[in-house]
């Protein structure tokens, strides 16, 4: 492929500096646009499944209605790039390579499992599944223990998913402590991991998750961190503000001190003690 991006470098004026970073093996933002250019094979990632894998398409129409607009947008896109760049736009197929393909073409090449999950089902022949989500607790340990223990008892397997592993003991000191038993499944191989959340009882693990769910027809109940502390994880990193930095540093003294972390640089005059 860099042999590939060095030959359009010298071809192509209208992306000779990408494809020569290309070529020179480096990576950067957006460079993946680049792609239908350098292969010639039509690749998913979806092909690399096989028949034990397994496939969810949670609203498979809107799906489809979503890859179709990606292909209108880049068609329409590709077209006035090619006249701008000057290429051929009676064949644009030829002139832009397709960056992303059809909706059908999705799962064509793999012979995974395949299943949907509907909002609404469409026949009376529909399977439906009954599922709940997971009534806040809210830091009420005593209420959380009562209704655990309940759904253990009524053979249910409960999966308690920690955010990681510090908080995974906790939860599973908590629980001991309000005399519930549980199974740790920290450090745990795949394999032991597949065999041991298949059995009926109280599981913690450690895999983030915003949010759990009761599925009653299915005896299964999965706690996420989130549902027990009631703090949502944000789906965005906060971007520090940029700070004036000119004339920031002139006027330090000896035993000043500057510290700097993820959420910017603060300025300490004299020693600093403790924590």
């Amino acid at each position: 492929m860099r042999e590939r991006a060095a030959l359009l470098a010298a071809d192509a004026p209208f992306a000779r500096d990408n494809f020569a970073r290309i070529a020179e093996g480096e990576l950067f933002d957006g460079m993946e646009s680049w792609l239908p250019w350098l292969s010639a094979e039509e690749h998913l990632f979806t092909d690399l499944l096989d028949e034990h894998s397994r496939v969810v398409l949670a609203e498979p129409r809107r799906l489809r209605d979503r890859a179709t607009e990606l292909l209108d947008e880049e068609a329409a896109l590709s077209e006035s790039l090619a006249t701008t760049w000057g290429l051929d736009v009676s064949d644009l197929t030829a002139a832009m390579p397709r960056l992303h393909l059809d909706f059908d073409r999705l799962l064509r090449h793999t012979s995974a499992k395949v299943a949907s999950l509907l909002p609404v089902a469409e026949s009376a022949s529909t399977v439906t599944l009954q599922a709940s989500s997971w009534p806040p607790v809210l830091g009420d340990s005593a209420g959380l223990a009562m209704r655990l223990d309940e759904l253990a008892r009524a053979g249910n397997r409960i999966v308690i998913c920690a955010d990681g592993r510090g908080s995974a003991e906790r939860m599973a000191a908590v629980l001991d402590g309000e005399g519930l038993g549980c199974s740790l499944m920290v450090d745990q191989p795949s394999a032991t991991l597949d065999v041991e959340l298949r059995r009926a009882g109280i599981h913690i693990v450690v895999a983030p998750l915003d949010r759990g769910g009761i599925i009653s027809s299915s005896k299964l109940a999965i706690v996420a961190e989130p549902d027990v502390t009631g703090r949502r994880r944000p789906h965005r990193q906060a971007r520090p503000r940029p700070r004036p930095t000119e004339g920031f540093f002139d006027d330090l003294a000896p035993g000043d001190y500057v510290v700097h972390n993820v959420h910017g640089v603060a300025r300490f005059a004299g020693m600093v003690t403790g924590r």
